[in-house]
């Protein structure tokens, strides 16, 4: 489904959320080997090849909403309230009420309109085209992404210890006399492909505490590396059917640096003009894309971006956004 341009909005600010534990990759690699010598050219062949060299992993009193507060909170310092709060997860810790009246009620915000988008990684593209839709003059919305896959990677999948991680991260979008915003772009579901990826088990908001495997990750790796660049290309074409001007810079969520790198090439982007938070942060899930964006808080105006994700379902996003 194509997504019409609204111009007329920029972003006001950024926050992000983090766990107070940080892993390295190469700590994780000798728990995950104890009886294996670990030496510094493996350590760094495995950052190479996953792309992830540390990551937040959520303690015990932390979950997805505590770092989506972290992270709102950060993004709302010092200005109003806002008049929309969209919470994206797909590990929130509570089945009932939204996520997003949890944030509202940590930061003791005025009553609002506040809900939660479940569409996996990206869940901040489905929140930012509805928000663009219903932002009035002088209005304002805060999407927040924050995830804990931490807590649902498979034992026995030696990637995925070594790539999820933890982290929340948010966006403030307000209204502008600016010609900025949301110039298109395009949002699809493909249902034939929805276990290449997704989860499984009991869900995490739940009267008791998830044990390890109760609610994991899984997939079909092979069949998700063979359509991951198919569907890639696919939303992307959709969403240039939408804006055929250039393109500046890519913000890209993708659990693997050779996927990012194989979409950068094949759409003409050059490899500095491509950012993603993989290295510094893992695969956060709903918060990836804004944790890229809170990295490019001070781009250039007039830039055009896309932000592009392929998520569990299979679901898959493709904005263009004017700075």
């Amino acid at each position: 489904m194509r997504v019409r341009p609204r111009l007329g909005l920029r972003a006001l600010a950024t926050g992000i959320g983090l766990p107070a534990s940080m892993v390295c990759t190469e700590d994780r690699l000798a728990a995950l080997a104890p009886d294996r010598p670990g030496s510094p050219d493996r350590t760094a062949h495995v950052i190479q090849s996953l792309g992830v060299a540390c990551r937040g992993v959520a303690g015990p009193d932390e979950d997805a909403v505590t770092l989506g507060t972290l992270a709102a909170g950060s993004a709302l310092a010092g200005r109003a309230p806002p008049d929309l709060l969209v919470f994206c997860s797909s590990t929130a810790p509570s089945w009932t009420g939204a996520g997003a009246s949890m944030i509202a009620a940590a930061l003791e915000l005025p009553p609002l309109l506040a809900f939660d988008v479940k569409a996996g990684c990206s869940s901040t593209l489905h929140a930012l085209a509805l928000v663009a839709r219903w932002l009035e003059d002088g209005q304002t919305a805060l999407i927040v992404g924050a995830d804990t896959w931490t807590r649902a990677s498979p034992q026995a999948d030696r990637g995925a210890a070594l790539t999820l991680g933890d982290a929340g991260a948010a966006v403030l979008i307000g209204t502008s006399p600016a010609d900025s915003g949301l110039l298109g772009g395009a949002l699809g579901t493909w249902p034939r492909h929805r276990d290449a990826l997704g989860g499984t088990g009991r869900l995490p908001p739940t009267v008791f505490a998830p044990e390890p495997g109760d609610f994991e990750v899984r997939g079909d790796p092979d069949r998700l590396r063979a359509v991951l660049p198919e569907i890639s290309d696919a939303i992307r074409a959709e969403a240039l059917q939408t804006h055929d001007g250039p393109v500046h810079r890519l913000l890209a969520h993708a659990g693997a640096p050779e996927l990012i790198a194989r979409n950068a090439a094949a759409w003409g982007i050059p490899a500095d003009r491509v950012h993603h938070p993989l290295r510094e942060h893992g695969n956060c899930g709903a918060a990836n894309l804004l944790l890229a964006w809170h990295g490019l808080a001070a781009a250039d105006p007039g830039e055009t971006w896309l932000l592009h994700a392929v998520a569990g379902g299979i679901s898959a996003g493709a904005l263009l956004w004017r700075t």
